[in-house]
């Protein structure tokens, strides 16, 4: 880029023109170099006044602003916070499957009195395929559905031509056959607004991100546990422990390679 430069020699022109000048050129070259800091916003999806408002630092965990904290808060005071007993299998399962949160609370052998303390959380930020639960066809599945029994029926009928059959019966199981499709576990993901170290987590948020991210904030890199599934946040700088698993959905290409990795859930501790 060639500028031009007129000089101007009246007593206390020249510094100041020159001095505004070089402001502008300073100005455009940076309008054409500069670029916004990545991932200087929130991750997509965020909603920051969404409910529950879940904040973790470290093994702390802040539900609504309430501190609840492991071998320390009680069954009871998270139930009170909850609406569920995280000491009840059946309450702690309806309570997952309505907002994507899993709290449990047990007996800690190195307390006294025996009483059910809390032990972990874990945000479900996505749902996946469960084939131990059904559900119907939403209008998508069902075309599909039946174009299968269409085209089965149509298979049956070509064979039973060439071999000289009729099987009414198996044509008829077929074509009553109901729509239904895996289910969702949790069924619903946790919808509020979850934040951990002070980073805030999207529902759609790949590792690469997550490190990114992390970096950015000054923390530790998440560490890979057992598999590209499992990752773990460490402690400290140093040392073995943990305090936070985080677990991703994977895709896996041709020969193994992984192809990505989407945060689904976080365990803490």
């Amino acid at each position: 880029m060639k500028f031009t430069m007129t000089v101007l020699y009246e007593k206390g022109v020249v510094v100041p023109r020159l001095l505004a000048l070089s402001l502008i050129l300073s100005s455009s070259l940076l309008g054409c170099h500069a670029q916004k800091p990545e991932y200087a916003r929130d991750p997509e999806g965020v909603n920051r006044s969404a409910k529950p408002q879940i904040l973790v630092k470290k093994d702390d965990v802040y539900l609504d602003g309430h501190l609840i904290r492991m071998r320390s808060t009680t069954a009871e005071q998270v139930r009170a916070l909850t609406g569920k007993d995280p000491s009840n299998q059946t309450e702690i399962t309806a309570l997952f499957n309505a907002t994507g949160l899993r709290i449990h609370a047990g007996v800690d052998d190195q307390k006294v009195g025996n009483l059910n303390l809390f032990q972990s959380v874990q945000i479900w930020v996505r749902q996946e395929d469960d084939y131990g639960k059904h559900r119907d066809c939403d209008e998508a599945e069902l075309k599909r559905h039946r174009d299968s029994v269409t085209e089965r029926i149509q298979l049956i009928e070509q064979n039973d031509l060439k071999k000289g059959w009729n099987r009414v019966e198996l044509k008829e199981k077929v074509r009553n056959e109901e729509c239904t499709v895996a289910g969702k576990t949790p069924e619903h993901a946790f919808a509020g607004y979850l934040e951990v170290d002070g980073l805030p987590i999207g529902p759609n948020m790949s590792l690469k991100e997550i490190q990114a991210r992390r970096k950015r904030l000054g923390l530790e890199p998440l560490y890979q546990d057992s598999g590209p599934q499992y990752y773990v946040a460490p402690k400290a700088k140093t040392g073995p422990e943990w305090n936070q698993t985080w677990v991703f959905d994977v895709t896996v290409g041709d020969g193994g390679v992984v192809l990505d990795q989407r945060l689904k859930a976080i365990t803490i501790p």
